[in-house]
């Protein structure tokens, strides 16, 4: 009888570690990423405006219209701004491809088992904003609803980034661009490349634009333009 017990015990006991073991590894980091480093090209003080693609004036609309680039580091940088201080941070990293953005989030569940959050983003343009809707939310290896990522997360999470709980989506903020206004975006591999208008009509309009921190190239070639 006793050996019977100890059998059940035994089976039990066996069952539930083969159970842990296996919801460990479900759980567990599916992709290897470096722990989050911040870029120095990427500070927060230096605008959202990095890397500027083309810069033209259209004389006949009277609009300005430019482009610029966000990298998977810049990424990196914005989206760990935004979720810093709701997810423990370990390591993150962005992947850009044609058709979807991916955010992978090194973290640790009851901050001791590794895991690994994957987000993954669908861009579009609504209102002159860019909009990346929240497709897909992971846990290692297991779906989980897209709400309980965003439900932890602030409504303005950081300078660029604002997070729409209803439409599980997370918007650039229109100041972040402002007075210029999103019309587009390219996605490609490794990259997401922006287009923005600002409409020149007047001296006020130039004077308005120079009233906003804008990148150097931009305001160099409106000075020439414009002969100011």
């Amino acid at each position: 009888m006793r050996n019977k017990k100890m059998l059940i015990f035994s089976g039990i006991a066996l069952t539930i570690a083969v159970i842990l073991i296996i919801l460990v590894f479900c759980i567990s980091p599916v992709k290897k990423i470096s722990s989050y480093t911040k870029s120095d090209s990427s500070s927060s003080d230096s605008g959202l405006i990095k890397t500027l693609e083309t810069i033209e004036f259209d004389k006949k609309s009277g609009d300005l219209n430019i482009s610029f680039v966000l990298t998977e580091k810049d990424l990196n940088n914005i989206l760990y701004e935004a979720i810093k201080n709701s997810i423990a941070v370990d390591g993150i990293e962005t992947d850009i491809d044609e058709n979807s953005i991916k955010l992978y989030i090194n973290s640790h569940l009851l901050k001791i088992i590794p895991t690994q959050y994957m987000l993954e983003f669908t861009p579009s343009v609504e209102d002159n904003t860019l909009i990346l809707n929240l497709k897909d939310v992971k846990v290692g290896r297991i779906p989980i609803p897209k709400g309980l990522v965003l439900n932890g997360l602030k409504e303005n999470a950081s300078n660029y980034l604002s997070i729409d709980k209803s439409n599980n989506s997370i918007s650039i903020n229109k100041n972040a661009v402002a007075p210029f206004k999103i019309s587009g975006f390219n996605i490609q591999v490794d990259k997401l490349t922006l287009n923005l208008n600002y409409s020149i009509k007047s001296i006020t309009d130039i004077t308005n634009l120079f009233s906003h921190k804008m990148p150097e190239g931009v305001t160099n070639y409106v000075k020439k333009m414009f002969g100011n």
